[in-house]
This record gives C-alpha cells, sequence and structure tokens, in this order.
C-alpha cells in the first residue's frame, strides 16, 4: 500500500493531494473519537477471556453503528451549516470519496481486530496485501494506460478502502459462525472506561505526529499540504530498508547481552545514516 500512495502522491497535483492528505487525517481523528479505544479493549478482553467472540462481536457491531451514525450527522451539519463537506473541506463532489473512505477505514480497523481474535491474523493480511496490490494495478493502468481525472483517482483510493472493510467483514462471516451474543450493561461500561483511557492516548500520539499538517494549512494552504506530504512520501521511502532491519532484530533482541545491544545500535544507526 505505501508504494501505491507513492505513486498516487507523484500522480496529483500538490493542491489535490493536499486535498486528499487533509481527507486522511481528518478521517482517522474521527476514527478515533468515534471508535473510543474500542480496539483495543476488544483484543484485550479476548485475550483475557472476559468476552467470547460473539460478545465481541456484538460490541463491535454496536460500536461501527454509533460511528456511523455520529459520521452521518456530522457529515450533515457540516454541509448544512458551512456548505462544505466534513472531512476533505471541500465543495460537496466530495462528499461520495469521503464516505466511501471513512466507512472503509472503520470497517477495516475494526474486522482487522476480530480476524486477530480468532487467530486468523494471516489471512487478513492477505486480503489486505491482495486489496493493495490490485489498487496499485489499477492505479497505473488509470494513470499510464487509460488516463483518467483526478477526481477519478481520489474516487478510486476511496472505494479501495471500502471495498477491502466489505471484503473483510463478508469472508470473516464465511469463516466465523459464532452468533451474537449479549452481555450485561457492567460489562459495557468497564470497556469503557478502559477504553477511555486507550483513545486518549491514541489522540496524543496522532496528534504528536501529524499536528505540522494542520498549521501548515491554517497558515498556508491546500497545496503546501500537499508538497509537504509528498515530500514525506518521498522521504519514508528511505526508511523502508531500516524498518525491515529492525522487524528481522526485534525477534532476536531477547537473546543478546548488553554489549551486543549497544554493538548494534552503533551498526544501526551508521547504516541509517548511509541510507539516508
Amino acid at each position: 500500500m505505501f508504494l501505491a500512495n507513492l505513486l498516487l502522491a507523484n500522480l496529483l497535483l500538490p493542491y489535490h493531494y493536499g486535498t486528499l492528505t487533509l481527507m486522511i487525517l481528518n478521517a482517522a481523528v474521527l476514527s478515533i473519537f468515534t471508535g473510543f479505544g474500542t480496539d483495543s479493549i476488544i483484543l484485550y478482553s479476548l485475550a483475557n477471556k472476559k468476552w467470547t467472540i460473539g460478545q465481541a462481536l456484538t460490541f463491535t457491531r454496536n460500536s461501527l453503528f454509533i460511528q456511523v451514525v455520529i459520521f452521518i450527522l456530522s457529515e450533515a451539519i457540516s454541509i448544512g451549516f458551512l456548505n462544505k463537506t466534513l472531512l476533505s473541506r471541500n465543495e460537496i463532489s466530495f462528499l461520495i470519496p469521503e464516505s466511501a473512505f471513512f466507512l472503509g477505514l472503520i470497517f477495516t480497523d475494526k474486522l482487522v481486530v476480530l480476524f486477530y481474535s480468532i487467530q486468523k491474523a494471516f489471512l487478513a493480511n492477505c486480503i489486505l496485501a491482495i486489496s493493495a496490490i490490485t489498487f496499485f494495478v489499477l492505479l497505473i493502468y488509470y494513470s499510464y494506460v487509460h488516463k483518467v481525472e483526478t477526481s477519478s483517482l481520489i474516487l478510486l483510493f476511496s472505494l479501495q478502502s471500502l471495498i477491502q472493510g466489505l471484503l473483510l467483514l463478508t469472508i470473516y462471516f464465511i469463516i466465523n459462525k459464532e452468533p451474537f451474543a449479549k452481555f450485561s450493561m457492567q460489562a459495557i461500561v468497564d470497556a469503557l472506561k478502559l477504553s477511555s483511557i486507550v483513545m486518549i492516548t491514541n489522540v496524543i500520539q496522532f496528534f504528536a505526529y501529524r499536528v505540522d499538517y494542520y498549521f501548515i494549512e491554517k497558515f498556508d494552504s491546500e497545496f503546501e499540504v500537499g508538497v509537504f506530504a509528498q515530500s514525506n512520501k518521498i522521504a519514508n521511502l528511505m526508511w523502508i530498508i531500516p524498518n525491515i532491519f529492525a522487524l528481522l532484530l526485534i525477534p532476536k533482541l531477547s537473546q543478546l547481552t548488553v554489549t551486543q545491544h549497544q554493538t548494534i545500535l552503533k551498526i544501526a544507526i551508521i547504516k541509517n545514516f548511509v541510507l539516508s
């Protein structure tokens, strides 16, 4: 998906990519607030055998319903009073792309958690990989073989998110026959108490890494946001190899001595410096 987004960043003009970036950021913020950290609580409750799969399904269904209702109401208020869409803060023509993207985002987040909870993480990752590869191929086709307008590329990006989420949903209910199950109101209250802490942590972490985009938009425009986002994508490309090294080393670190840790850290710093 990284390569697909990198290609999209190079295909779109800075203004349009800036608008798309703000849409993604605002969708993530809305997802964090409306999700209330429930994804982590579902995994925690299942791992500690406090909930059954059926109870997790019920909690996920209710959480998704609340998120969708809040999104619809917020979108309606934004269009009604500001004459702008909620996420991209653009004309009403962006309503379909941002609605598709947001729905796909929350469905993907919730369903990936459910796949992990039934020990089907590999299957979930395969679905995500196939979705990303298909999007990448279509992006190449519609960009170089059968060229389309910028608005169509943005719509393609949003539909990829929605189709991915619906695909996860469909396959999950094919392989898992566990019915929805009820649980007490006290269990819901206890879960929300824990999830509120997770949500606050997620909000702080998100803005710590993404607040610069909002500052740029505040003092400049979507064009500058797009330039900054495109530059970030290209810069992140340089971190692919160091991140691979990190993922390979993490399982081995617990077996090493302190001296070996220090040696590896020095080598890693030098390699990252050279690769950058």
